[in-house]
């Protein structure tokens, strides 16, 4: 449509977009399916899951992540936690109803992040708490890891979802990487000192 449309014409091509996202949604299906029959794999279309027959506390990943994520799955699990997998492989569109009838009977939702929404937190967990929002019941919280290429590994994901299980973990969102220094405290307190100054703390 080009980089200008005139306000007669902006909310037609705004959804006329949507219906292309919407009509994604069994292109993408019908995508993974023909894959499997010439490949002989599959690894789902909008979603794809690991462990989740009988899982009561879930992880929800996306990208390489949901790797360490699943080792993570198997780990708890040899433990006696009935724990699954949930890889988000689409994340536009998104897969709304593969999440409300994935997630609307578990206990626990652990999300992933590699990214942050400045002030509301987690992209991925402020998305999947709209999607559940008043079809399941389940504690829900985010884990912000491995931001500017940081590793993150499958031992610290399953420490966290067994705090969460074990009611444990008290913040909605953690960071568990996060280790802050005098030498991070500089700009903080600099600040503090001027708006002191300022009269406003």
């Amino acid at each position: 449509h080009g980089s200008v449309i005139y306000p007669n014409d902006y909310e037609e091509v705004r959804f006329s977009m949507e219906q292309a996202q919407e009509n994604a949604r069994e292109v993408i299906k019908k995508a993974a399916d023909e894959y499997r029959d010439v490949v002989g794999e599959y690894h789902g279309d909008l979603i794809e899951t690991h462990a989740l027959e009988d899982a009561e506390h879930v992880i929800v990943a996306v990208g390489t992540i949901a790797s360490e994520a699943r080792v993570a799955v198997d780990e708890l699990r040899s433990s006696g936690y009935p724990c699954g997998l949930i890889r988000i492989r689409s994340f536009r569109p998104f897969p709304i109803e593969e999440l409300k009838e994935l997630l609307s009977g578990v206990r626990t939702v652990m999300v992933l992040d590699r990214a942050i929404s400045f002030g509301i937190g987690g992209i991925v967990y402020s998305e999947v708490k709209a999607v559940i929002c008043g079809c399941s019941a389940a504690s829900t919280f985010n884990l912000i890891a491995g931001l500017g290429g940081k590793d993150v590994n499958y031992v610290t994901i399953a420490e966290y979802v067994e705090a969460a299980i074990k009611g444990r973990l008290k913040q909605e969102t953690t960071w568990p990487y996060v280790k802050l220094t005098d030498h991070h405290m500089v700009s903080k307190r600099g600040l503090e000192e001027f708006w002191k100054k300022e009269g406003v703390l």
